[in-house]
């Protein structure tokens, strides 16, 4: 039998190898000498060049300084876009999986840069998140919503969804400056949902639910976003004073997983039980709508229904399916909704 002993000793010298104890057993005893690096370092890395190190350090400084150059460059056309209006608003639309009524659209930003052409939130929202100046971004969005909101023409308006940021509930003044694009709009706040991730809400959760009440005062609804990949416990879930849960796409994706469709269910029946409006989002084929409907899922969204529109675009293709997907969709969509 083989036996390996660890022991840690204090050595001013280089170890050596110890002799086994007898022919009979086979040990061999491994000795962790804290000396011992420093005794070899000493005698084989070579005295740094000052010179290098000057050089290294300049050309590190460099390239921190044009890193930061660069983000300041970028977040000033992102502030500039926003007051020249290179900004546009596309619109997702959200549908009733009983009887395919359009209840809702997701409003998603995208910069129409000069030079670059449209841009997803992707590439700029995460720099203003991390410069904590996304608050500008979110009173622009809500207020071109709030426009589109006013002058829709259809008999049922649509609730429109918009995401906000932890720093937007941390602004302080943000609800002040939202009630006062209320009144120069002259939007009802009924027709907006207000969404947030999971993340967001617990970075400062007293703060956040200060914020949110107030705006749920003014008539605001509340969805957490990408449910199910943050933070949420069931106690802070049963805090939060929400009406709507966003399933996050990944589940979606993989319904078909043994596995996943039961975390699934147990999402919706969490939902059903908490009386929260449920949301799938990244619906792309009527097999996942159907199986979503079966199992209580409210409401979808995704390519199946349509891809985020312009605005324009989206209010004419609503009113040319009478606020129905079912009149704009295929022959299959319709035989599954019947």
């Amino acid at each position: 039998m083989c036996q390996i002993r660890g022991g840690i000793s204090q050595m001013t010298e280089p170890p050596t190898c110890p002799r086994p104890r007898s022919e009979n057993t086979r040990s061999v005893e491994i000795q962790n000498c804290s000396n011992s690096p420093l005794f070899f370092s000493s005698r084989i890395q070579p005295t740094p060049d000052p010179k290098y190190t000057r050089v290294l350090a300049m050309a590190t400084g460099a390239v921190i300084n044009n890193h930061r150059d660069r983000e300041a460059a970028f977040l000033k056309d992102i502030t500039n876009a926003i007051r020249k209006e290179e900004l546009l608003i596309y619109l997702q639309p959200q549908v009733n999986t009983v009887n395919g009524e359009v209840t809702g659209a997701e409003a998603l930003v995208r910069w129409l840069r000069p030079g670059s052409g449209l841009l997803t939130p992707d590439y700029f929202v995460p720099q203003l998140e991390k410069s904590g100046r996304t608050t500008e971004l979110t009173l622009w969005v809500l207020e071109a919503c709030m426009v589109l909101s006013r002058n829709q023409i259809q008999t049922k308006k649509i609730q429109i969804s918009v995401n906000l940021s932890v720093h937007d509930l941390e602004f302080p003044g943000f609800v002040l400056l939202v009630e006062s694009l209320l009144d120069r709009t002259g939007a009802q706040a009924i027709d907006f949902c207000l969404e947030m991730t999971e993340s967001s809400i617990m970075h400062d959760l007293e703060k956040c639910l200060t914020s949110i009440s107030r705006l749920r005062q003014l008539g605001f609804t509340f969805s957490i976003d990408d449910f199910g990949i943050g933070y949420s416990s069931l106690f802070y879930l049963s805090k939060l004073p929400i009406d709507e849960l966003k399933i996050d796409r990944s589940f979606v994706e993989r319904l078909h997983e043994p596995k996943q469709c039961e975390i699934l269910k147990a999402i919706i029946q969490l939902g059903l039980v908490l009386k929260l409006r449920l949301v799938a989002e990244g619906v792309e084929d009527l097999e996942t709508y159907e199986l979503l409907a079966h199992l209580g899922c409210q409401e979808i969204q995704g390519y199946l229904i349509a891809k985020p529109m312009l605005a324009i675009e989206f209010f004419v293709w609503l009113s040319a399916c009478n606020g129905y997907w079912r009149n704009c969709a295929g022959p299959l969509a319709i035989a599954s909704l019947r």
